[in-house]
C-alpha cells in the first residue's frame, strides 16, 4: 500500500494504531518508517506515535522504539480500577497500567493515556482521572464504552449507562 500510493505527499505525523502495534517487532516498525520515509516527504520533526497496551512496555521496546524513531506513544491504559478493566475484558491490570505509563514517562515528553469511561464501577471514575492526572500525561484522550451491535458488548446492551450518566462521567 505504501509504493502504491502518491509519492511526495508531506507527512508530518504517522499513527501506528488500530489494535494492538505494540506486538510488532520493532524492526517490523523501522522497516515500515524506513518505506514511509523512501515514499513520502517526511517532515524532520514529524510526530511518530505507537499505540500500545500496558502489558506490552518493558525497558527493552521503550528503548528499540526511541531508536527506531518513535517519538510519541499513545498507550491504552483505560482504567486504573482492576475491577473496570476485567469488565472491559483487558488483558493488563491496574499495577501494569502504573508500571507501563511510569516507564513511558520516564522515556518520552511526548506521550498519552487513553482512559474509557462508563465502565462499572461508576464510583471509581473520579479516582482513575485523578491517578491518570498524577502522571501528568501531556494527553489523555477520553472514551465513553459503547456497546455495538455484533460485538461483545452488544450482548450487554442491556448495561450500558445512559446518556446523562455518561455525560456527566465525561
Amino acid at each position: 500500500e505504501i509504493r502504491q500510493s502518491e509519492a511526495a505527499i508531506p507527512v508530518e505525523s504517522i499513527f501506528f494504531g488500530g489494535g494492538t502495534p505494540s506486538l510488532l517487532p520493532p524492526s517490523a516498525v523501522a522497516r515500515l518508517l524506513d518505506a514511509l520515509s523512501a515514499r513520502f516527504s517526511l517532515a524532520s520533526d514529524a510526530e511518530i506515535t505507537a499505540e500500545a497496551n500496558p502489558d506490552d512496555i518493558s525497558p527493552e521496546l521503550v528503548q528499540r522504539w526511541r531508536l527506531e524513531g518513535v517519538n510519541r506513544i499513545s498507550l491504552g491504559v483505560q482504567s486504573f480500577s482492576d475491577e473496570a478493566l476485567h469488565y472491559l475484558g483487558r488483558r493488563h491490570d491496574a499495577a501494569k497500567a502504573r508500571r507501563a505509563v511510569t516507564l513511558i514517562a520516564e522515556a518520552y515528553s511526548n506521550w498519552n493515556i487513553d482512559l474509557i469511561f462508563g465502565a462499572p464501577p461508576l464510583d471509581a471514575w473520579g479516582d482513575v482521572l485523578e491517578e491518570a492526572l498524577a502522571f501528568q500525561p501531556p494527553h489523555i484522550a477520553l472514551y465513553g464504552l459503547t456497546y455495538e451491535p455484533g460485538t461483545p458488548f452488544g450482548a450487554r446492551a442491556d448495561e450500558a449507562v445512559d446518556d446523562d450518566t455518561s455525560l456527566a462521567l465525561y
